[in-house]
């Protein structure tokens, strides 16, 4: 038609339009969790993220905030606006690679027949719009980070080098490679993903350059990892490489100051380049012209870094890992911090270290500093180590390598291979233990320190083929083109994560019945089936292009090429081990992209079926009809759960958190969903810039503890003991517990004064009675007149010093009898006070000495600082603790005399080194919070004295042991009551909650303020203000209800509260209406075989553990009507399923005891649940 070209440009706009029409309907107009909180920050204001960074997003995330025109508050939403206008232009660029690929393969002659032309646009249609309505594309599309931008790349490259194949032959064709090389060189600083399309654009290039031979395709797949190989390792990390050793050079070697080597390394470069390209065009050789052009626009667009590096020396507020000089820098985009996994030859999970070298050095860590002249250095501070492991243990191609120090990874291996503990280590001996296998009131221990053998070749690839290629990539590529079970993250059973189809029987083959899965997860929003449709296009296509002889047979093997390195390839080089923190399906998205190219050419498959029976306009319509359902369905099916235009939960939770704490308060936060998100609302919209956010996973981290010590707009520094050099990388990242307690007596007396002090005097006078009558006075005047001062004037180290001087003894004549009395029994005191509690101070000044006294040795001749105790102890001043507001004056009688606690820990990190100084250095002055998210692995055994006030526990002189599950210390019920009822903001939750799709991490987060508001009502009961319970109670349900997070432990916890304020209807709708959700699961469980049932044994036993819970309320609270009802349905249910009844009354005791041992984990808890159920029915 001579109307293509029009046709398709039209076309195109047009799927554009619809993909961004989509996308700016669905974005959520605030801040995202996981990244997007930090992504957006570092945009707003050019601040350092997190490694490698991505400088160019950054610079194109500024530019679209410019259109918020001041208004912070739609910051976010502009960088939403970035991410879906670049995959709307994604979108375009994929229809316009289809269209293209397609005109080349349909058209034999070059012109395009009518129904050529529908079948080429259709084509483009289909597959564009599959991938608009993808899943995981959909999901970045709306939110702020890197990876939408990204896919615009990919697209923008491939769609490049299409049109340079298309103007090959014409002079000044070449530009088009130029122009990749630039966009690749940006993409650099965007995010790394759109290098795995160079192994595509070298055979686009070979197969329209050469003739196709077997040697030229295997020369052209060895460039393309090469050029793949030179980009990431060559320029990203090579160019700095090479420039650090120049910036030692000139700076260590010639007395330069610093970054002289750096600047004069980048000027030779440079030169060296600008030479090359006026030389090879005055010599008139175009490849090498174009080399050298490429090379030098792939460094322009790569020069983005240089914005972290100038951001880093500017000091920003956020400035992760400070790379301000070239060595920090190359450790930035290596990212270091994240530690090495490896890919060709490592260790196995269980293997030992080498005893010989267990952590080699590998490189040193050169700071930044001054020598004794003022003059610039570079100094060695630290080595990077590694694990070095024993030969026997490792392999090649290791993917079940994750260590000891991750338990959880082992399990995961374990599971996915079908093994147990037993097959690769030994049981501990220990007697109890072995007296209890197979007993199942207990489990053996197995010493992960004593392995049995390595796993076998076989079941490492059994765990890289069950796992990391189907579980973690085809589970995530069927999502995209058959169709999602639900959004909850799965593990491996048939419950959660899986992919469907919604063809009954293929379903049910996988997975178990279909037909009694819970109404809730056919509620699912994120439950769509596809019915294969876009799978079965893609594999059509695959065929008809795998058909085609010629150009597409070549196009073929391009896009399958793509589509392996974009997908398959990812998946080797990852090697991600089990129970991953989140879905990791985005990380794939590049292969979804390349997939709907074949998608796009399953309506030409179709086409050329119906034309061989039909008019050929006829069968292009046809074509185009039959395959247009798959995107029509896909946008029906995914709208709901890619929704977020109303949802502002990320934003109003993070005000939550900082809004739980008092003005110039320090919060501590772990994870990235309590962290991120309160950076954003601090940094970009201004909230509660005088709270302190620190994050105690960065707290290991010199760097991070350094950005502490400075002001962040209202928030005054952070004060502590230890000076930088105590904490420099390398010192003091690990503190063992090494017991002494004979050290520090005073100190620790002085602590526990009021104890100690009435045994102290009980025994100073016995001693000054032994005194009387002996020549001490006369030999010893100074001392004699010293002592007649009182106990009170001197401590009891110093004291008993006196009389355990055996030459001042001998002087004096004492009765050697008595006096041996009197110091067993001093010594009996002072080894109780030796046991007490030493002073945080005294701690701090303990592990802040460099002087061997104060260290311990190692094997290998070492001495590093340690703890000489796990006990220890704050003194409060009570004025300063009411004049600062840590604690309310009506609670000024509660207040302690000191905090004294036990870490009860065996070493601390660096992290928690650091939050022991702060407690001591702030000395009351400074309110300090711990986020209720953060795990009590963290809380330093502290939660005595924590202090509900919203979400966050703050720390206060008051003890109050843990009233009940979900709860810490004691509860400010006034603070509490006003933020949960007053100042809390709910995400549009209370205003439009028909409206809102909340996933599995927004609806974690509701776990969260169910607990506060249980334990607000909970002790508002205990105060006796019922009403105002009830309130919050209401509230609580009034907000999350059971349609928008279904009811679970906090709301029978509730329930329990309102039959305590006499509400008994309120109680029983909650129970009633959580007794149905879990009956209705309990029936999906019974449904299913039991080769499905093996795998969700932690389910099964909640379910159990759960709804006898709810029946115990029902039952304790007079509810027996109700009550009975569902143990009358649960009973029937459990036995006709599993037959336990009759089966228990065929044995005699010690059957049953055999029978019960044998009983998989998942049948054992249901027994239990059932003889529950029986008990009652028998009452």
């Amino acid at each position: 038609m001579k109307n293509y070209k029009l046709i398709n440009n039209i076309a195109g706009w047009f799927v554009f339009a619809v993909a961004a029409f989509t996308y700016l309907s669905t974005i959520e107009p605030t801040a995202s969790f996981w990244d997007c909180g930090e992504f957006i920050t570092t945009g707003y204001k050019i601040e350092v993220g997190h490694p490698p960074g991505a400088p160019f997003f950054m610079i194109l995330a500024r530019f679209f905030n410019l259109f918020a025109l001041g208004d912070t508050s739609l910051v976010a939403v502009t960088v939403n606006i970035l991410s879906a206008l670049a995959s709307a232009f994604t979108i375009l660029f994929l229809f316009w690679s289809i269209t293209h690929i397609a005109r080349r393969v349909i058209s034999k002659n070059g012109i395009l027949t009518k129904a050529q032309t529908i079948t080429v646009i259709g084509s483009g249609l289909i597959g564009a719009l599959v991938y608009t309505f993808s899943d995981s594309f959909w999901f970045s599309a709306v939110e702020g980070e890197v990876y939408a931008t990204s896919s615009f790349f990919t697209a923008v490259v491939f769609w490049a080098i299409l049109k340079w194949e298309d103007e090959a032959d014409q002079k000044y064709a070449d530009r088009w490679l130029i122009l990749i090389a630039y966009l690749m060189g940006l993409s650099i600083g965007v995010h790394l993903l759109n290098l795995l399309a160079i192994p595509a654009i070298v055979f686009i290039y070979y197969f329209r350059r050469y003739e196709t031979t077997k040697k030229g395709i295997i020369y052209a797949a060895l460039i393309s990892l090469g050029l793949l190989i030179l980009i990431m390792y060559g320029i990203i990390q090579g160019l700095f490489v090479i420039g650090s050793k120049f910036e030692l050079l000139f700076t260590n070697g010639f007395g330069f100051p610093f970054y002289t080597g750096l600047i004069f390394y980048f000027t030779i470069l440079f030169a060296g380049v600008i030479y090359g390209i006026y030389h090879t065009l005055k010599k008139k050789k175009v490849l090498w012209n174009t080399v050298f052009t490429m090379f030098a626009v792939i460094l322009a667009g790569y020069s983005t870094f240089v914005i972290i590096l100038i951001r880093s020396k500017a000091d920003t507020p956020m400035n992760q890992n400070r790379p301000d000089d070239p060595f920090a820098l190359l450790s930035y985009l290596n990212r270091e911090q994240y530690g090495d996994r490896p890919l060709f030859y490592g260790q196995y999970f269980n293997a030992p270290l080498d005893p010989d070298n267990p952590y080699p050095n590998v490189r040193p860590v050169y700071y930044d500093k001054k020598d004794e002249n003022g003059n610039d250095k570079y100094v060695i501070v630290d080595y990077t180590k590694k694990r070095n492991y024993i030969p026997e243990y490792k392999t090649i191609f290791p993917r079940m390598y994750s260590d000891s120090e991750s338990p959880d990874h082992i399990h995961g291996y374990m599971n996915w291979t079908n093994t147990s503990e037993s097959d690769f280590y030994y049981a501990k001996t220990d007697p109890e233990t072995d007296q209890i296998i197979r007993n199942r009131f207990g489990e053996i221990q197995y010493d992960h320190y004593r392995p049995k053998r390595p796993p076998t070749f076989a079941e490492n690839l059994k765990f890289f083929f069950r796992y990391q290629l189907n579980f973690m990539y085809f589970r995530y590529f069927m999502w995209n083109f058959a169709g999602r079970q639900n959004d909850i993250q799965g593990h491996g059973n048939v419950k959660n994560g899986n992919w469907i189809s919604g063809i009954k029987f293929i379903d049910e083959w996988r997975l178990g019945n279909q037909d009694e899965i819970p109404q809730k997860m056919k509620d699912n929003k994120a439950r769509n089936t596809y019915f294969f449709l876009p799978f079965l296009l893609g594999i059509l296509g695959m065929i008809y292009l795998y058909g085609q002889k010629g150009k597409g047979r070549n196009y073929f093997w391009v896009i399958l090429m793509f589509f392996f390195f974009t997908g398959i390839a990812i998946v080797l080089y990852l090697n991600q081990p089990p129970f991953q923190p989140r879905e990791r399906d985005y990380a794939y998205a590049g292969s979804f992209y390349v997939y709907s190219v074949f998608v796009g050419f399953g309506t030409a498959f179709l086409y050329d079926i119906f034309r061989k029976y039909t008019k050929e306009l006829t069968g292009a319509s046809l074509a185009v009809i039959l395959a247009l359902p798959a995107p029509v369905i896909m946008a029906e099916q995914n709208w709901d759960d890619h929704d977020r235009s109303y949802r502002y939960t990320t934003r109003d939770f993070a005000e939550n958190y900082l809004n739980s704490c008092d003005k110039n308060a320090i919060i501590f936060t772990n994870g990235d969903n309590d962290t991120f998100p309160l950076w954003y609302v601090q940094e970009v919209e201004g909230f509660r810039t005088d709270v302190r956010v620190i994050n105690l996973s960065y707290f290991n981290t010199d760097w991070y503890i350094n950005q502490m010590r400075k002001k962040a707009y209202l928030s005054p520094p952070v004060k502590f003991t230890l000076t930088p050099d105590k904490y420099e990388q390398g010192k003091r990242e690990v503190l063992y517990k090494i017991e002494n307690p004979g050290i520090y007596i005073n100190e620790k007396y002085k602590a526990s004064e009021k104890v100690f002090e009435p045994n102290y005097k009980e025994l100073f006078e016995k001693y000054m009675q032994f005194l009387q009558g002996s020549d001490f006075e006369n030999i010893y005047p100074k001392e004699a007149k010293f002592l007649s001062e009182g106990y009170k004037k001197i401590l009891p180290l110093n004291f008993y010093s006196f009389f355990a001087d055996v030459e001042k003894n001998k002087k004096c004549n004492f009765d050697y009898d008595k006096l041996h009395a009197l110091n067993s029994e001093f010594e009996k005191f002072l080894e109780k006070v030796s046991q007490s509690w030493l002073p945080l101070k005294t701690l701090i000044y303990h592990i802040s000495q460099d002087d061997n006294r104060y260290k311990t040795p190692l094997q290998n001749g070492e001495t590093v600082n340690y703890l000489p105790t796990t006990k220890f102890s704050l003194p409060v001043n009570k004025k300063v603790v009411l004049e600062e507001g840590i604690v309310a004056p009506k609670d000024s009688s509660k207040i302690v005399d000191a905090v004294n606690w036990d870490i009860r820990k065996q070493h601390i990190t660096k992290n928690e080194m650091m939050v022991l100084d702060m407690l001591s250095t702030a000395d009351w002055h400074r309110p300090i919070y711990f986020a209720t998210t953060v795990g009590n692995s963290l809380y330093l055994n502290l939660e005595d004295y924590f202090q509900l006030e919203g979400l966050a526990y703050k720390l206060v002189p008051i003890k109050e042991k843990s009233r009940s599950f979900g709860s810490e210390g004691s509860i400010n019920t006034d603070i509490l009551y006003d933020n949960m009822m007053n100042k809390f903001k709910w995400g549009g939750l209370d205003v439009n909650p028909d409206k809102i799709y909340l996933d599995e991490n927004n609806r974690r987060f509701i776990m969260n303020f169910k607990s506060s508001f249980k334990n607000l009502a909970e002790a508002l009961i205990k105060e006796g203000k019922n009403d105002k319970a009830e309130k919050v109670l209401d509230k609580c349900n009034s907000i999350f209800t059971d349609k928008l997070a279904p009811y679970g432990y906090y709301d029978v916890l509730m329930a329990e509260l309102y039959f305590k304020i006499n509400k008994p209807e309120k109680a029983v709708k909650i129970l009633t209406t959580t007794a149905d959700n879990y009956q209705d699961e309990l029936e999906y469980y019974c449904s299913l075989d039991d080769k499905y049932l093996l795998g969700m044994q932690d389910d099964v036993g909640r379910l159990g553990a759960l709804y006898q819970e709810v029946l115990s309320r029902l039952y304790n609270n007079g509810q027996d009507e109700a009550a009975q009802k569902y143990t009358l349905r649960a009973y029937s249910l459990l036995n006709e399923r599993f037959g336990f009844n009759s089966a228990l009354m065929t044995m005699d005791r010690k059957a049953q005891e055999r029978w019960y041992a044998d009983l998989p984990d998942y049948k054992a808890s249901l027994l239990q649940f059932n003889m529950f159920l029986g008990q009652h029915i028998s009452e």
